[in-house]
């Protein structure tokens, strides 16, 4: 049983790692993309970066939320994990949105990055350790947003201006509650 352990550790990082090439590929793919359209003046690059990069962590935020909803050893846990799934989806419904009216591409997939940090909460254990792993994560997550929902309010661009402004409340909202659900750990 114990030569077979690094043989199975093994093979598990080499399809993590298959996946990964083929996100990479997706992600040159999208800014190669969203470069040739922001040559025709819809977007600067800077707004089509933090609509793949606003996109990409809704989508984790959801998958968060799921894995937190089933996993978590609290009812406060699974709660915020149940508003992460709503609130998320509704953010990434408007994204979609915007980067359709702009002629943005998103990446369909999860980032190699976020794909690789799900896989490592999902590995976590259940109790204390699910539980301080998936508020850290989304604590360091949510920090990140709330910092490029600020710089986005300051695109020249009006629509995402307003995106920005209309939702960081919401990625505050998140990281207000899952500060307080760490303190009250």
């Amino acid at each position: 049983m114990k030569n077979i352990l690094p043989v199975i550790l093994f093979v598990a990082m080499l399809l993590i790692g298959a996946c990964s090439v083929s996100k990479t590929q997706e992600q040159k793919d999208v800014t190669a993309q969203n470069m040739r359209n922001s040559s025709k003046g819809l977007f600067t690059d800077d707004e089509a970066a933090f609509l793949v990069l606003a996109a990409d962590a809704r989508k984790m935020g959801i998958l968060q939320g799921k894995v937190g909803q089933g996993r978590a050893s609290t009812t406060a846990l699974k709660d915020y994990g149940s508003m992460l799934i709503k609130d998320q989806s509704m953010l990434l419904d408007e994204i979609e949105k915007l980067a359709a009216k702009k002629n943005i591409m998103l990446l369909d997939n999860l980032s190699a990055k976020r794909s690789n940090g799900l896989e490592m909460l999902k590995g976590k254990e259940d109790g204390k350790p699910f539980d301080k792993e998936f508020m850290k994560m989304t604590c360091i997550d949510h920090e990140r947003d709330v910092k490029e929902f600020e710089k986005a309010k300051k695109f020249s661009d009006p629509d995402f201006v307003a995106f920005a402004t209309q939702y960081l409340p919401t990625i505050e909202k998140h990281l207000a509650t899952v500060k307080k659900l760490q303190a009250n750990y």
